[in-house]
């Protein structure tokens, strides 16, 4: 049975501080940055709307439904064509993070580099492309971040691609890059799924998992100070189904209603980095999953299509995932997104954070959800960004 939510953990919230590569406890408070005004995030967010803006073509879009499974992960959209736009108050990513809470105290995401690499051409997608979603709900939560959209084309496995996408975003000085895609080993075009060990191995051994995996404090890693949200996978039923046909599920038993797959044993990246662990301990440090909630406020169950938080449950936080309207859409793409705006939110107030250490602040502060302290289903729980933005305690390594 899928449990309500339990009130935020008082003794996991933390006072962020500055520091270069990490080494040791600290303990000091970080810097202040500058306060902007809620006025100024709401103009940001009509600006936006105009045309040219980076939410313009989302005000006629076609309604559509398309999955986007083979080789990405892609996202499972069901829009109802209602336009959010139109009706007053907070869209549903500004209401459903209590991001305008936020705003309220300053902290809009101005000065904060965003990169959001996706896909941006409308042949790739029906209706709105992709990146134009994903994009679009960073901007519903901090919308004065500064925004860089690298066109990636979808699905693409050209690991030389992924490179100079992340290495762009490092040379623009990128402290937060959304990765709402990911290899999906259970294509749609039939055949084995893609988890074999060699198929692991093979991802770790790729460039561009290295760079974003390894220990910030590497030399080869990208810079410190970024931070990498990357969207769970929506492949969880397909992989409940393989693993249940293997036995290989792990402690969770298959029942009449499975539970949602595990991250590690359902998506390739993920364990990959599981197995980089055994030799870089520190490895993922600053990489965050994001998994979707189901969108009935009274269910605070996983999505089922979400992947659950398994192994990586120290790594694992929850979200919403609906674009601009309730039930608008599906897909652990737009839950990445939120969790990339919360972090623009925390490193506005606090700009002298390291990547490592905005992970922890979004983690530790999250809201406990199913059991008690961080589990295999929810892992730290559910995205609260007011208690990211209001910590007490102190940040460790």
């Amino acid at each position: 049975m899928r449990q309500p939510e339990k009130p935020t953990k008082p003794t996991k919230t933390l006072v962020p501080q500055p520091q270069q590569p990490l080494t040791a406890k600290q303990s000091t408070d970080a810097l202040r940055g500058t306060p902007s005004t809620e006025l100024n995030a709401r103009l940001a967010l009509a600006k936006a709307k105009e045309s040219g803006g980076i939410l313009h073509r989302l005000d006629n879009r076609q309604a559509n439904s398309n999955c986007y499974y083979d080789l990405f992960i892609g996202a499972c959209e069901n829009f109802r064509g209602t336009n959010s736009f139109t009706q007053t108050g907070n869209t549903v990513a500004t209401a459903d993070t209590q991001a305008h809470k936020a705003w309220e105290k300053g902290w809009t995401g101005k000065g904060v580099k965003v990169a959001v690499v996706d896909d941006y051409r409308q042949r790739n997608f029906r209706g709105i492309p992709h990146g134009y979603s994903t994009r679009g709900v960073v901007a519903q939560v901090a919308p004065e971040a500064e925004f860089y959209a690298h066109q990636l084309d979808l699905p693409s496995n050209d690991d030389s691609l992924l490179v100079a996408a992340y290495d762009e975003a490092q040379k623009r000085g990128a402290h937060i890059v959304n990765i709402s895609f990911g290899p999906n080993p259970f294509s749609k075009s039939g055949g084995p799924p893609r988890l074999t060990p060699a198929h692991v191995t093979a991802r770790m051994n790729r460039r561009s998992f290295q760079k974003i995996m390894q220990p910030a404090a590497n030399n080869d890693s990208y810079h410190p100070n970024m931070l990498f949200v990357h969207a769970a996978g929506n492949q969880s039923v397909a992989c409940v189904s393989y693993l249940s046909s293997q036995n290989t599920i792990g402690v969770v038993s298959i029942s009449a209603k499975p539970e949602n797959g595990p991250l590690g044993k359902c998506d390739t990246p993920a364990a990959a980095l599981l197995q980089l662990r055994k030799s870089e301990k520190d490895a993922g440090d600053r990489a965050i999953f994001v998994g979707a909630l189901h969108d009935d406020r009274k269910n605070a169950g996983l999505a089922d299509y979400s992947l659950r938080a398994g192994e990586l449950k120290n790594d694992y936080i929850v979200a919403h995932d609906n674009i601009w309207t309730d039930g608008d859409a599906r897909g652990t793409s737009f839950a990445a997104p939120r969790v990339t705006g919360a972090a623009a939110l925390v490193r506005h107030k606090w700009p002298n954070l390291t990547g490592p250490h905005l992970k922890q602040v979004l983690l530790l502060s999250a809201t406990d959800l199913g059991e008690k302290g961080v589990d295999e289903v929810f892992g730290h729980g559910k995205l609260n960004i007011i208690g990211a933005l209001s910590p007490i305690g102190g940040l460790t390594r």
